[in-house]
């Protein structure tokens, strides 16, 4: 428990960023850490990007000097960005998924591989 008697706030806003909050969140709770999610208003209940909800355990007024403040919608995060591409050609449906990140490549490299599996799939008919 390398972090027991730390304070870490997570900053959460409308569609915050799901990897970017609960992947920190929970990796330093288990490192002993006490988390908090700050929001503009304490109790409110902010939904991430994809719906899932955080509720503001405290406002961005109550947070204290000697906490860290992890603001998750900041660009250049270490989070990784998962992209699930879905694809369709006449009955046949497939999807592919890439992790980065960095969401570009991410992306390029879902559509690549989907293209590729679609090719592929299409000669051996």
């Amino acid at each position: 428990m390398k972090l027991t008697h730390k304070k870490i706030a997570i900053l959460v806003e409308q569609l915050y960023q799901e990897l970017e909050v609960w992947y920190p969140y929970y990796r330093f709770k288990e490192e002993g850490a006490k988390v908090y999610l700050l929001g503009p208003q304490k109790g409110n209940i902010y939904p991430s990007l994809h719906g899932y909800p955080a509720e503001a355990e405290k406002s961005i007024d109550d947070a204290r000097a000697d906490e860290k403040v992890l603001d998750s919608s900041t660009s250049g995060s270490r989070a990784l960005a998962r992209v699930w591409i879905e694809f369709r050609l006449q009955k046949n449906l497939w999807a592919t998924v890439s992790v980065s990140r960095n969401i570009i490549e991410a992306s390029l490299n879902a559509l690549h591989e989907g293209l590729e599996y679609g090719l592929m799939a299409g000669a051996e008919k």
